[in-house]
Formats: structure tokens, C-alpha cells, sequence
């Protein structure tokens, strides 16, 4: 083999080699040898075999075969902590789902886990990567959690007609008050403290529209995602497979979009919805 073909295989691991304690002893027993044995003879010795010891030991297949290993190792070590945070945030996510949604999310995640296994059988790798159907099967996941706590909001908070009818009472006084010229300061005190509550309830309603509106969001976006799988599956008989990959990237990019609004809306954590669609925080 000759040095240039040694050093471009040597190439990836110099800067392993670099950090290691083996660098440190190559550079005290060469270069650390010449200079104390302080002849110019010396010198040059030790600095050409640090140069040619540079060239030789990190392509060892001994030191090549240790800096995969841990490489390795690493990249599994990853790989296991993304999925086990990707499994917690699952977890905490079905937790918010009643029993029925639950299954509806189990029965379209085993839907995703078919057409991943014919796509397979197809042989298209399409959809292994960044448009994968396991990020399809997450991305429903969480606009259920989002369906599940919009409802919760919607459940807990009082209702639009009801926030109207106080508002309009709250108003009432307010102009009633404001057509005396002689408020005392407690009086005077009061018309401040309603109109504060008023625009309390003024706020709330608007809360109310706005989450009305995201759950209608979410809603869209689940018969969405769930009518392209099914449409999907069926179409796999008769269409190729990559086009049924750009096909689902395009309906996923939308379907992630309308989550960031929802996230926005304080729907799913940030962090969930960054873990379970691998983007940064």
C-alpha cells in the first residue's frame, strides 16, 4: 500500500489519535528523546520518527478497530436515549387519552407499522428517514394529546354564554356609575375594579374562541393524517411506492405546521413535540 493510500485511510482517525494518551508517548520516546539527548543528530531523529509515527499508528488496524468500537458505542448510546426519551414522552402522552382514543391512536399506529412493512416488501427506503411513518404515528399521537387538552380547557371554563351575560351585567353598572358626577373614592374605586373584571371576562372569552377554533384545528388535522393512511394503503396496489412517499412527506410538513400553531397555543410542551418530531429544542 503506498503512504499516500495509508494516509487517506489514517485521515478519519488522526484527530482520535491526537487525543489519545498513545500521541503523548509517541511525542515524549521521539521527539522528547532527541531533544534530551540535545545533539542537532538527535533532534532530527526523534522529529522524523514523530513524523513517520504520525503516518503508521493511527492506520494500526488495532487503533482503527478501537476508535469504531467506541464510535460505535456512542452513536447506540444515542440512539438508545433518543429512544427512551421518544417512549417517556409516549408515555406521558397516552396518559392524557381516555381508554377509546387510546385505541384509536394503538389501531392507526399498527395501520402506520402495515404500510411501513409493505413500503419494506416494495423495496422503497423512502420513508425510512426524515418522512418516516413512525413521525406519522407521533405527529397523530400528539394532535390527540392536543384534541385531549383543548377539551379539558374547553370542560373547566365557563362557558361563552355565560361570559357574555356576566359581561353585559358588569357593563350595565359601569355606565350606570359613569352617569353620576358625584362618585365618592369608594364608588370611584369600584368602576375601576369592574372594569378590570370586565376585561378579565372580555380576555376569557376571546381564550374560549380561540381554543374552540384549535380544536377545530386538531380535529381537521387527525382526519387528515388518517384518511392519507388509509388512502395510502389502498393506493400502494396500483401507484409506486416513492410517489406515495412524496405524497406523505407533503401531508406531514402541513400536519406539523398546524401543530407548531397549536404548540404555540400552549397545546403539547415544546420539548415533546421536539422529541417525538427529532428537531432541536
Amino acid at each position: 500500500m503506498s503512504l499516500w493510500q495509508r494516509l487517506s485511510r489514517a485521515a478519519p482517525y488522526h484527530a482520535h489519535f491526537f487525543a489519545s494518551t498513545n500521541h503523548a508517548w509517541v511525542l515524549l520516546v521521539t521527539v522528547g528523546v532527541g531533544v534530551a539527548v540535545a545533539t542537532p543528530l538527535s533532534v532530527v531523529a526523534g522529529i522524523a520518527a514523530y513524523g513517520l509515527g504520525m503516518i503508521f499508528l493511527p492506520d494500526l488496524a488495532v487503533f482503527r478497530r478501537g476508535v469504531d468500537a467506541r464510535s460505535e458505542a456512542e452513536a447506540a448510546a444515542r440512539q438508545q436515549e433518543e429512544s427512551s426519551a421518544k417512549e417517556h414522552v409516549r408515555s406521558t402522552l397516552l396518559q392524557k387519552l381516555s381508554p377509546k382514543v387510546r385505541a384509536r391512536w394503538q389501531n392507526f399506529s399498527t395501520l402506520c407499522l402495515e404500510l411501513q412493512a409493505k413500503l419494506a416488501a416494495a423495496g422503497s427506503d423512502s420513508l425510512m428517514q426524515e418522512n418516516s411513518l413512525a413521525k406519522v404515528a407521533d405527529s397523530h399521537l400528539l394532535l390527540l394529546a392536543m384534541d385531549a387538552d383543548i377539551r379539558g380547557y374547553l370542560d373547566s371554563a365557563e362557558s361563552s354564554t355565560a361570559l357574555k351575560t356576566r359581561a353585559d351585567d358588569i357593563q350595565a353598572e359601569i355606565d350606570r356609575l359613569h352617569k353620576r358626577t358625584d362618585l365618592s373614592e369608594v364608588e370611584q374605586r369600584l368602576v375601576l375594579s369592574k372594569e378590570e373584571t370586565l376585561r378579565n371576562l372580555q380576555q376569557q372569552a376571546e381564550q374560549a374562541k380561540r381554543m374552540q377554533l384549535n380544536l377545530e384545528l386538531a380535529q381537521s388535522e387527525l382526519q387528515r393524517l388518517e384518511s392519507q393512511i388509509s388512502f395510502l394503503r389502498a393506493e400502494l396496489i396500483s401507484t409506486p411506492a416513492n410517489q406515495l412517499s412524496n405524497r406523505l412527506g407533503e401531508t406531514l410538513i402541513q400536519v406539523e405546521a398546524s401543530q407548531r400553531v397549536l404548540q404555540e397555543g400552549g397545546m403539547v410542551n415544546a420539548p415533546d413535540l421536539n422529541t417525538l418530531l427529532g428537531e432541536s429544542a
